[in-house]
């Protein structure tokens, strides 16, 4: 049996500003391109799309560069102290870096309310230290060799700023679509380690809505739906029965190859899997080995983008998460109000709103949804699944979920189902 003995470690980098000029160009994770070609070994930044799960350190004789996905899916973390900084895409390994040289403190709040997560941190920024700083998904860290200095480049996605009814937003929609389309199909040609996740509920039927397009044969994909009694699963593996009779394939009969290298010990895969979460994610997806082939696996991850998460204002949501906790402890129900409060003041100023008016859309994707799916997709990437999610694009998340006609932030899905694939609706 095949067995790999150690952490992914090379997975992970540490940029210290005492160590600049020993900093090479480097590529950790996976990028997707719209030929459906999924590079992991980016040299240059012209490589480089918003689809996957990466971070590209681009060095130069003058400055480093670094580069990552739309929505920072590794996440960097940054300790600054006087003129000396550290940073890296592992915040476990940053704190292990400092933990002798500097003095590092317990975020307190930050603990607290991570209590009360019901699977991801609710901070925008903070971690459990007090001095790391969780940095946005959305800039460029340039950092000058001479002077050890950092600048910090913001990019502008225009997240939510088209209207669905307008001729650009119908372009950008079908641009999405042939796109995803299209990297399906070239996959499929080169592989039949395809895996499509159908739950049954809305975001993976939205996703199905494009592979059931795609012309491909079902026979050779894994469609993988589970039916073990719990949650919901037994009403959704009813409708996706009722899917796949619908289009004629079967569930669960895929041919993936999953042979599989073996890990000697259980502490490797949970530092992998502490190396990614630790500390903002409860749940531990690791496995135990790993595939010896790419396994490449679309799901509907990230599919409250298209259709809205909370659907709330922040005091609505504030008021339903404070009355879940409102028989515990005070000072840890006091935290959790000064995360909430310290995220929603960070992301207000982030997109120019009134604290009290901020768009939760924009919190669910700039935490909940980078946390869970983003380290997600760095999880299993290192078990070499390669998770592809076609409704955390960057494009897609330009247009607005209602119109001025329609202010239910279903209209979205709805148009997706009506335009690529109504049978879905029935």
């Amino acid at each position: 049996m095949d067995i790999y003995e150690k952490p992914c470690d090379d997975e992970f980098f540490i940029i210290d500003s005492n160590n600049l000029n020993q900093i090479t160009t480097s590529f950790y994770g996976y990028v997707i391109n719209e030929d459906g070609f999924v590079n992991t070994d980016v040299n240059e930044k012209e490589q480089l799309t918003h689809d996957g799960a990466y971070v590209f350190v681009d060095v130069s004789d003058e400055k480093i560069a670094i580069y990552q996905d739309f929505i920072g899916s590794y996440g960097l973390y940054l300790f600054q102290s006087d003129d000396y900084f550290a940073l890296s895409n592992s915040f476990v390994k940053l704190v292990d870096h400092i933990k002798s040289g500097y003095e590092i403190s317990l975020n307190m709040d930050y603990a607290n309310d991570f209590i009360f997560a019901s699977l991801t941190t609710h901070s925008y920024g903070e971690t459990l230290v007090n001095e790391i700083e969780f940095l946005p998904r959305d800039i460029i860290i340039n950092i000058d060799k001479a002077s050890n200095n950092l600048e910090f480049e913001e990019i502008n996605y225009n997240e939510h700023s088209i209207r669905l009814n307008s001729s650009q937003g119908i372009e950008i929609l079908d641009k999405w679509y042939y796109k995803w389309v299209n990297i399906m199909r070239s996959i499929k040609a080169r592989t039949n380690n395809f895996c499509v996740h159908l739950s049954g509920g809305f975001d993976s039927r939205v996703v199905a809505a494009l592979w059931l397009s795609a012309n491909i044969n079902l026979d050779d994909v894994k469609v993988i739906s589970i039916d073990d009694g719990k949650h919901t699963h037994s009403e959704d593996y009813e409708i996706s029965s009722q899917i796949a009779d619908h289009f004629n394939f079967e569930l669960n009969k895929g041919k993936v190859n999953e042979s599989k290298i073996c890990c000697e010990d259980i502490e490797t895969p949970l530092m992998n899997s502490f190396n990614v979460k630790l500390g903002f994610h409860k749940e531990m997806y690791f496995k135990p080995f790993k595939y010896k082939e790419p396994v490449y696996t679309f799901t509907g991850s990230g599919g409250e983008l298209v259709r809205g998460f909370y659907n709330a204002s922040p005091s609505e949501f504030l008021d339903v998460f404070f009355k879940r906790i409102s028989n515990k402890d005070y000072t840890l129900i006091r935290s959790s109000l000064n995360i909430f409060n310290s995220s929603f003041a960070d992301i207000a100023s982030k997109y120019n709103y009134d604290v009290d008016s901020i768009d939760l859309d924009d919190y669910y994707l700039d935490v909940r949804c980078r946390h869970h799916f983003g380290k997600g997709s760095v999880e299993t990437f290192l078990s070499n699944e390669i998770s592809l999610n076609p409704l955390i694009d960057s494009e897609l998340c330009r247009l607005i979920l209602n119109d001025g006609e329609c202010l239910d932030k279903q209209l979205l899905i709805s148009l997706i189902f009506v335009r690529y694939c109504p049978d879905l609706l029935d």
